[in-house]
């Protein structure tokens, strides 16, 4: 039986004979909902060596390590920075004693670690900036005159991702008005914090006291803002991620009042948006800040004022399933380990 795990595309350090798998039934090494509950990676490391060809080994270790980077040109200089999460290690198997190799053609080894409760999310690259994590194997072999290398190290990255509980509407938001002499309009939200597949609604009341006005075009997107941060500066990257048009003919009467109008669209963040422009979670880390608005622009005609504006932060974030709160995760145990946390920034 051959268990799932990562594809060879996920490796830093590959071997055909020393490689990771998932636990079973899982599609990923994370376990738990970071950010709602304690949350844990955990795998197995498999060694399958021929009985002819065994590798000699003293120990192994397994590290999981988190590390964000950025890195830009501003002109003729760089700007770059490093900053290390955490770093964990544990030995996950000895020989019978320190010096003694034993010769190996096959082990199973599973592990698991804690993920630190302050930990992003992964962020691919992104405008220069990363948040990476990554599992790495090292084995303590016996070097020889083929061998020269006394250890052999297997890697892979690891995604990893905070969560938080589903959104509920906020009865409280107030709707943000802009009143002139003409016309007054209005834009209001139902809720300001949205998972990254879900559906922004957005209502636009128009009130005429000039029935001469007309609103030509409604534009609703969704803004999004990256700043990546070295100690010496900051460079901010901003672009539209989904968006919305309704031309004035699909404006409706919102009453018995003719001078009433209402606008409610609907910002599909699954389907609304080009893939490639690249969707994230809003966040705010040492290196790099993302975060995200509304934006409504509301085109107007027969008045002065050629367009009304209006925008709302509002929060993006992977929402858990409902029913995922009361999972529970084993007792937080860490044996043999050898922890290093470091949380200073490398220039």
């Amino acid at each position: 039986l051959t268990l799932p795990g990562p594809p060879r595309t996920d490796y830093r350090h590959f071997s055909s004979r020393a490689y990771f798998t998932y636990t079973p039934h899982e599609t990923q090494f994370q376990q738990g909902y970071l950010g709602i509950q304690p949350s844990k990676i955990k795998g197995t490391f498999h060694l399958r060596y021929p009985t002819s060809q065994p590798l000699l080994v003293e120990r192994i270790e397994i590290t999981f390590k988190g590390k964000g980077s950025v890195k830009w040109k501003q002109g003729k200089r760089e700007y770059r920075r490093v900053n290390k999460f955490f770093r964990l290690t544990k030995e996950i198997w000895s020989s019978l004693a320190r010096g003694y190799f034993e010769p190996i053609t096959s082990l199973d080894l599973p592990f698991d670690f804690i993920i630190p409760d302050v930990s992003p999310s992964t962020i691919t690259q992104i405008d220069n900036g990363s948040i990476n994590y990554s599992i790495k194997a090292k084995i303590y072999r016996k070097s020889n005159f083929i061998v020269k290398n006394s250890s052999k190290v297997i890697e892979v990255w690891v995604n990893i991702n905070r969560w938080n509980f589903p959104p509920t509407p906020d009865y409280e938001i107030s709707p943000i008005v802009k009143r002139f002499e003409m016309f007054e309009c209005q834009m209001i939200l139902d809720r300001t914090v949205f998972g990254a597949n879900d559906v922004i609604n957005v209502s636009i009341r128009f009130i005429l006291f000039d029935m001469r006005v007309n609103v030509k075009k409604v534009l609703i997107k969704l803004k999004q803002y990256h700043r990546l941060k070295s100690s010496l500066d900051s460079k901010l990257t901003k672009r539209y991620v989904a968006g919305d048009e309704v031309s004035g003919d699909q404006i409706l009467m919102s009453s018995d009042l003719l001078n009433e109008f209402l606008v409610e669209r609907k910002l599909n963040l699954r389907e609304g948006h080009d893939r490639s422009r690249d969707l994230r979670c809003s966040c705010n880390t040492v290196l790099m800040d993302i975060w995200h608005k509304v934006k409504v622009k509301v085109y107007m005609g027969n008045t002065e004022t050629s367009y009304v504006g209006f925008e709302k932060d509002v929060k993006i974030c992977n929402v858990a399933p409902v029913n995922s709160f009361i999972i529970g995760l084993e007792e937080r145990t860490v044996t043999r380990s050898t922890i290093q946390s470091s949380l200073d920034t490398n220039e």
